[in-house]
């Protein structure tokens, strides 16, 4: 029974993500991060076989031991070539030291995720951080493409996770081939046998057509959608064995992500007409899931670090331009927006001294104020539950259109605002929804 309490142990250590928490809890617990060979079950769970060595020297003399690489060992782990070189041009330092890959970089990534800007910094070859770089994956992905044979031979010598690493670049690489950029003269569409035929070739060796290939195949051809859209929705159908509205659903929640350019709305239009209900049955569904709304009462907004727009205020922009003040997506929007601006102004009263709340980017403020000015401007309706709110600030700015609402304030303030904001979004063309 002993011997089963700690083989659990172990089992629960593997799927910790930080040891440290395990550590500190008991005796026995810190026996369990000690040994080796649970040690070697978390680094293959973490990173695979194939990092799970290079790992285990990233983390120091105090973490690697005979037996853990031992272990490591009779459990398969690669001893990849891209160790190998870290491992060279670490020669003759003094500490050999791993770094992981920089990961994107959010303006706002306390709660809400404002936009996404990606490392721009030159690749290196070999990768200092002993993975592939981007250049190099795409290179891979160019000659699974040319001969999906060699996945073979990756797994043959250990190399399990290779269509896990690169499969969106794979299955992405497909759809380019297949509808070409540039299509040469003699180019003719292909029709949907032979773009299901082609991607089951890479599906019978380890690939997969998963939602986020999906939706961001949609926005690889988001221009011409027009021509090839509904050939990509009925191939989905047919190699996910699932229904349009599935589908179209699923990419429409993934086209607000905030990574998105959000330069122009042709992709959330495009669906939006394919999906078999209302427009704005469709749109509150999105929005629902990205918890456009007020997130707080009047009481646990003082105490938030952070309130930020749950999607891109260019959405926003698109709502009110598309929909109207009076209608109710705009109106959620607008629940969004105000709450946002609200959390700013008891910011600012906290900390006077503050041009701009604490952990907010200028980006990130002037986008909320701006949006919030564009919804005022154009008489986005009062409702009952914003009183709690309103008697929270002390910004004209916030309150002025509210003045003749809220008892015993008098102030200067004319519609509409100037809006002395800088954030550019995106024009929105209108009459491009159909309403059902």
């Amino acid at each position: 029974m002993q011997s089963l309490y700690y083989e659990l142990r172990i089992i629960i250590f593997k799927y910790v993500d930080t040891p440290i928490s395990l550590i500190l809890t008991d005796r026995k617990w810190y026996a369990i991060t000690q040994d080796p060979y649970a040690r070697a079950e978390w680094l293959i769970y973490k990173y695979g076989k194939t990092h799970a060595i290079f790992h285990a020297v990233r983390l120091g003399s105090d973490f690697i031991t005979v037996g853990l690489v031992r272990n490591l060992l009779v459990r398969n782990a690669i001893i990849s070539r891209y160790f190998i070189q870290r491992l060279l041009m670490s020669i003759g330092s003094e500490v050999c030291t791993f770094s992981t890959r920089p990961k994107f970089i959010y303006e706002d990534t306390i709660e809400y995720h404002i936009q996404l800007i990606q490392d721009r910094s030159q690749d290196d070859y070999p990768p200092k951080d002993g993975y592939e770089n981007s250049r190099q994956l795409n290179v891979i992905a160019r000659a699974i493409l040319i001969y999906p044979d060699l996945v073979y031979m990756w797994k043959e010598i250990g190399y399990y996770e290779i269509c896990s690493d690169v499969n969106d670049l794979v299955m992405q690489g497909a759809f380019l081939t297949l509808f070409p950029p540039t299509p040469p003269t003699n180019w003719i569409i292909p029709d949907i046998d032979f773009v299901v035929t082609r991607l089951r070739q890479l599906l019978a060796v380890g690939f997969q057509l998963t939602r986020v290939v999906m939706e961001e195949t949609f926005h690889l051809f988001k221009l011409r959608l027009n021509e090839i859209g509904d050939l990509l929705i009925s191939s989905f159908q047919v190699i996910r064995n699932e229904s349009k509205f599935a589908i179209v659903r699923s990419c429409l929640i993934k086209t607000l992500k905030p990574e998105r350019d959000h330069e122009n709305f042709n992709l959330l239009e495009f669906l939006i007409n394919e999906i078999d209900q209302p427009a704005e049955t469709a749109l509150k569904y999105v929005l629902n899931h990205y918890n456009v709304a007020f997130k707080y009462d009047a009481n646990s907004i003082k105490l938030s670090k952070m309130r930020s727009l749950s999607v891109n205020s260019s959405f926003y922009d698109w709502v009110l331009k598309e929909y109207g003040p009076n209608s109710r997506i705009t109106q959620q929007c607008f629940d969004d927006i105000l709450e946002s601006r609200i959390w700013i102004d008891l910011k600012l009263q906290e900390n006077p001294e503050r041009d701009i709340p604490e952990h907010l980017t200028l980006q990130a403020f002037n986008s909320i104020c701006s949006i919030y000015q564009k919804y005022c401007n154009d008489k986005v309706p009062f409702k009952a539950n914003y009183f709690p709110y309103l008697k929270l600030v002390k910004n004209e700015e916030i309150i002025g259109r509210f003045s003749k609402i809220l008892s015993g304030l008098e102030l200067n303030i004319k519609l509409p605002y100037d809006i002395n904001y800088e954030y550019n979004r995106s024009e929105v063309n209108n009459n491009q929804i159909m309403t059902n």
